[in-house]
């Protein structure tokens, strides 16, 4: 049952999450120029493969509508993501949706789309093989395992982020107390350094935020979320 906002902020004295950081992908297949045949012509963009974002969101402004950009969708996480960045970079890009990220992923490796945006965890192998370079992250802070590359953020938009998570929830009505008990056993286990390894490995990174502050967190990505669904015109299907 979907609950409306202020329950939903009620059940949230929250144990404990997971971030899940996406980034945006360029596959590492073209020595001098980007190619892509997703709208039938082929377009060639005169960006060096090292550049950075900057170069694609300047060629996105170059040729408003033709640059593409894949990822799991629609009415997803990332495509809202994809979303806000068209907002506060003022470009216009083509979304291209798939069915996972495997599909997308691979249709930027067989050079069908420009780019990709993709959580990291599920892309680690390709860059790690050479096969897709990571342009930024849309974390607030850069990611230790890649720690080269910049955020979206360093790139020149500021109040651009975009994480997923997973977080727990109690029922509105359980026992601070209990809630207190569950929250520090959590935090106790993304603590722990082995589990905090493994979990990082996965792509997946440790916060423990909880109680007010998650509360507060879910508050305002509603809000947000919200509005790019509304400006977008998002639709689930």
């Amino acid at each position: 049952m979907k609950l409306p906002l202020p329950q939903v902020l009620n059940l949230g004295r929250a144990a404990a999450n997971l971030t899940v950081i996406s980034v945006i992908l360029l596959a590492l297949n073209s020595p001098g120029a980007w190619s892509q045949t997703a709208r039938t012509v082929k377009i060639v963009v005169p960006f060096p493969p090292g550049g950075p974002l900057a170069d694609l969101l300047n060629a996105a402004r170059a040729q408003p509508g033709e640059l593409t950009l894949a990822t799991v969708g629609p009415a997803t996480s990332p495509h809202i993501a994809f979303e806000r960045l068209k907002r506060v970079a003022n470009i216009n890009m083509t979304f291209v949706p798939y069915a996972g990220t495997a599909p997308s992923v691979n249709a930027l490796l067989g050079g069908h789309v420009t780019a990709a945006i993709a959580d990291y965890r599920d892309v680690i192998a390709q860059m790690k093989a050479g096969k897709l370079r990571a342009l930024a992250t849309a974390s607030r802070t850069r990611l230790e395992p890649v720690p080269d590359v910049p955020t979206v953020a360093e790139s020149g938009y500021r109040d651009y982020e975009a994480e997923g998570w997973f977080g727990m929830v109690a029922p509105a009505k359980t026992p601070r107390e209990t809630v207190s008990q569950f929250a520090g056993w959590l935090i106790a286990a993304l603590q722990a350094p082995e589990i905090n390894r493994k979990l990082v490995d996965l792509g997946l990174f440790p916060v423990g935020m909880c109680g007010v502050d998650f509360g507060a967190h879910l508050r305002k990505q509603y809000e947000e979320y919200g509005r790019i669904i509304r400006e977008a015109n998002i639709k689930a299907e």
